[in-house]
C-alpha cells in the first residue's frame, strides 16, 4: 500500500504563507460557525423528527438513513451495453501521472473547500511549491505502480444539507455531501482530465451538453428559446421531455460503468485505477452538521 508519510512530512516544512492559508478556515470558525443544535427523533415509517434534544441512537438513525441510501441495488442490461460499439484502446491512458499533469489538477482545484479526514485544505497543496508537487507525484506514481490507492483516498466523510424544500424534519429531505481528502480528488482529477481529453476526439454526440466544458446551460437556453420560437413560425408542434431520476449518482451500477468504459477505449491500468477510487469505501456520517446556521425562511 502506498504510504503517504513523506508528503505530510514535505507539508510539516511549508513555508509560512502555506501555514496562514491553511488555518485560515480555523481563524474564521469563531464567526461563521453554526449556532442552532437540532438532533433526530424517531417517527412514523422509519423517519426521524427534528427535536432540539440530544439522544441516544442519533449517530445510528444517520449511519441507517445513508446505508440505505448509498447501497440501493441497480441493474444494468448487458445487452445495452454490447450495443455500443467498441473504440480502439487509448494507450495513453494508461501512462504514469506526470508532473505536468499533477500540477494542472492541484489548480483546478477551488479554494475555500471542505477538507477530509485528513483536515488539509486545497490552500496547502495549491501554495505548497515545487517541491510539494514533486512529492505529491511520486506518491501518485507509486500508487500506479502498485495498482492501489491508500484507504485514506477512498474515505468519505458525510455531512447533510437542508434541501430547502420539503418537510425539513424528514431525513430524505436532506443531501448528504461526501467530504474526501484533497489529495485524493487530486488524483481522481487527474483521471478526469485524461478521460475528458480522451473523450473529446469525437467519442461523443454533439448533442450531449452535460458534463462537458464550454456546454453552459446559458447556451442551451438559448437553443430551447429557439426551437420555441421557430416551432411557432413553422405552426408545428414541440414536444420537450424532462427526466427527474430520483438519487442518480447513488444508484450507477458500478460494474457496468466499468464495462462502458473499456468499450469506450479505456485501457486495462486507468479502467482499475478508477475502480480503486471507489472499491471499499467506508463511509462515515458526522453529527457535526446536526448544528445549523440561523437564516432567514
Amino acid at each position: 500500500m502506498p504510504d503517504l508519510s513523506s508528503l505530510y512530512a514535505v507539508m510539516d516544512c511549508g513555508s509560512p504563507r502555506v501555514t496562514i492559508r491553511g488555518n485560515r478556515h480555523r481563524l474564521l470558525n469563531p464567526f461563521f460557525s453554526p449556532t442552532t443544535a437540532v438532533e433526530y427523533r424517531r417517527f412514523k415509517n422509519n423517519f426521524y423528527v427534528l427535536t432540539d434534544r440530544v439522544e441516544p441512537g442519533v449517530a445510528v438513525r444517520w449511519a441507517e438513513h445513508f446505508r440505505r441510501v448509498l447501497n440501493c441495488s441497480s441493474a444494468i442490461s448487458d445487452a445495452a451495453i454490447d450495443k455500443l460499439p467498441r473504440v480502439d484502446t487509448n494507450n495513453d491512458l494508461d501512462l504514469p501521472p506526470s508532473l505536468p499533469g499533477t500540477i494542472w489538477a492541484v489548480q483546478q482545484i477551488f479554494s475555500g473547500k471542505a477538507t477530509g479526514s485528513d483536515a488539509i485544505p486545497p490552500e496547502v497543496y495549491k501554495h505548497g511549491g515545487p517541491r510539494l508537487m514533486a512529492e505529491l507525484t511520486t506518491l501518485f506514481q507509486e500508487m500506479w505502480r502498485q495498482g492501489q490507492a491508500p484507504q485514506d483516498f477512498k474515505d468519505a466523510t458525510i455531512v447533510h444539507l437542508y434541501k430547502r424544500k420539503g418537510n425539513r424534519q424528514l431525513c430524505d429531505n436532506h443531501r448528504g455531501i461526501s467530504l474526501l481528502n484533497i489529495a485524493g480528488k487530486i488524483f481522481a482529477r487527474i483521471h478526469l482530465n485524461r478521460l475528458n481529453g480522451h473523450l473529446e476526439q469525437g467519442l461523443l454526440p454533439e448533442s450531449q451538453c452535460g458534463f462537458r466544458r464550454h456546454r453552459g446551460t446559458t447556451d442551451m437556453i438559448f437553443a430551447a428559446r429557439q426551437l420555441q420560437e421557430k416551432c411557432q413560425e413553422m405552426r408545428t408542434h414541440l414536444y420537450t421531455t424532462f427526466v427527474d431520476l430520483t438519487k442518480a449518482f447513488d444508484t450507477v451500477n458500478r460494474d457496468g460503468l466499468w464495462k462502458v468504459m473499456q468499450k469506450f477505449g479505456c485501457p486495462e491500468q486507468f479502467t482499475h485505477m478508477v475502480c480503486q477510487l471507489h472499491d471499499g469505501m467506508k463511509p462515515r456520517a458526522s453529527l457535526t452538521t446536526g448544528r445549523y446556521p440561523k437564516h432567514s425562511q
